[in-house]
């Protein structure tokens, strides 16, 4: 069963669920399964599991993830849970087109504690209308514009005396969390380049996605105020314009008595920060922590020329920096979606980094739950805009359906990736046949050689390219999965668009249409 906050009790602090229990006898195992419509963080008897932005952003009308903790070590004979619910991805805004409330309008909360007794029995914890529910001191969260917390706020010590949680039925269906959780992985301590007039600037010498935690001591009232950005301007003043809409500024609002920052619930692209300092206070132990998917890389890289090194190092921070719960484009500004044509370009890379095997299988999944009925690949997973030329079917974004799962069966072996995936990489290949005249596809294409660095280019050309290419992987994977029938289809589909690209495309003298670094 879900439970929500009443909306008579709600405000714009964040909500906690509190559950108390008993526990009757010697137990073989606790096992807790929770999910949200939202973003959770829940601790057990005071001990918080440090995993961030769960249960992660999936399509909500599709399907949510439900995940599961072994709680076995932390049970006692007299329990306390505690959950904290922000809006993620599911009430919080999203991406350029700013957009919130896209999912629906309240978050919610699923949780069922299961325990295990050595005589058999089994004691289950579930959320129910007995959960109450407290105010947080966090004022609001965003993944976009910040976290603000004001420390004034009272703890919720008399738990019995707080109002019940309302009992809630959401349509929506789970499937099991089974990739690797955001987790912090660094942490960096900064630089002060600038301080005057209760102005601090700091530079943590490394772009990251994460957030800045630090102590604080101060009078009751005094306000410490947190922006984020990439780059500088020239008089060294921090460089916003790139952010768009997005704020990226977290706040503190300190009680007189010492406070540690520690945002659970948003998160910053950046490598410099300003604090500004309202009132009497002072900071200490800063820190910057650097959050991405908790997955393993594998080895590393240096050489004898520094250019080439930072470009690895770039690469590989690029890659952790983007992987937050899905593969996006940038963790900065207000975007950050799960762009396909971003991800078939750079999966490849990311696989041989580290170990990427669940956590695209996870995409993939998104992707399959996406997919439009006339074959169309959504060019951003989750897809949750409306289907226009640019959103839908465009080819470098469109094909992710044939390049993720072949690039992934490269580098795992894993048969089962492409038997999941192949009807739906065939339905994206039928679309764009329904759009081919004599071997030439005929699609509008807003995005070709996405900001070329010239004005020539042949978005029709390029589109060619993702046809040969699409139905050369899907003659690929047919032949891995033993369908040989189908390796001579989509075979005979690729030379004939090889013949036609040629014809069309290519002039005796060796030049492309479009003539441009991509076309070549």
């Amino acid at each position: 069963m879900w439970i929500i906050r009443d909306s008579q009790q709600a405000n714009s602090r964040l909500p906690i669920f509190y559950k108390r229990f008993t526990a009757d006898g010697k137990m073989t195992g606790c096992e807790m399964k929770i999910s949200a419509l939202g973003i959770f963080r829940f601790k057990i008897n005071g001990h918080e599991i440090n995993e961030y932005f769960m249960p992660g952003w999936s399509n909500y009308n599709r399907y949510v993830h439900l995940c599961t903790y072994d709680l076995t070590k932390y049970i006692r004979k007299d329990n306390l849970i505690e959950v904290t619910l922000a809006e993620g991805w599911y009430t919080g805004r999203l991406g350029y087109t700013r957009q919130s409330h896209v999912y629906g309008d309240v978050e919610a909360l699923f949780a069922e504690l299961t325990i295990t007794y050595k005589d058999g029995r089994e004691q289950r914890v579930v959320t129910d209308s007995s959960w109450k529910v407290g105010e947080s001191n966090i004022l609001s969260a965003s993944l976009f514009d910040g976290e603000k917390v004001d420390f004034r706020t009272p703890e919720n010590i008399d738990i019995a005396g707080l109002p019940n949680a309302k009992e809630y039925a959401p349509n929506v269906q789970f499937r099991p969390y089974d990739f690797e959780a955001v987790k912090e992985i660094a942490r960096f301590k900064p630089t002060v380049f600038y301080q005057e007039n209760g102005v601090m600037r700091l530079d943590f010498g490394q772009n990251f996605a994460g957030f800045i935690t630090f102590e604080a001591e101060g009078d009751e009232g005094a306000v410490i105020t947190l922006r984020h950005a990439e780059v500088l301007n020239e008089d060294k003043t921090l460089y916003y314009e790139n952010l768009r809409t997005v704020q990226a500024t977290d706040q503190v609002i300190l009680s007189g008595k010492k406070a540690v920052f520690d945002p659970k619930f948003t998160f910053h692209g950046f490598r410099y920060a300003e604090i500004t300092i309202e009132g009497n206070a002072s900071i200490s132990h800063i820190e910057g922590v650097a959050l991405s998917q908790d997955i393993a890389y594998g080895g590393e890289f240096e050489c004898s020329n520094e250019i080439i090194n930072a470009v690895y190092r770039n690469v590989l921070w690029g890659q952790k920096g983007n992987f937050i719960s899905i593969p996006t484009d940038c963790p900065q500004r207000d975007e950050r979606l799960g762009w396909t044509g971003d991800a078939q370009v750079f999966c490849n890379s990311a696989m041989f980094n580290s170990d990427c095997n669940r956590f695209f299988v996870n995409y993939l999944r998104l992707i399959h739950a996406d997919i439009l009925p006339d074959g169309k690949i959504p060019s951003l997973v989750p897809f949750f805009i409306s289907v226009t030329d640019s959103t839908a079917g465009v080819p470098g974004w469109a094909d992710a359906i044939c390049v993720i799962p072949y690039m992934h069966y490269l580098h795992y072996g894993d048969i089962s990736v492409i038997k999941e995936s192949l009807p739906y990489a065939e339905k994206h290949l039928g679309y764009y046949l329904s759009r081919t005249e004599n071997g030439l596809l005929k699609l509008k294409n807003p995005f070709g050689d996405w900001l070329c660095v010239v004005p020539a280019q042949d978005t029709e050309c390029i589109n060619q390219c993702f046809l040969g290419l699409s139905a050369w992987l899907l003659s690929r994977m047919c032949d891995l999965v033993g369908n040989t029938e189908n390796v001579r289809k989509y075979m005979d589909i690729y030379n004939q668009a090889k013949t036609a690209f040629r014809a069309k495309y290519l002039s005796a003298d060796g030049q492309i249409s479009g003539d441009s670094q991509t076309a070549y």
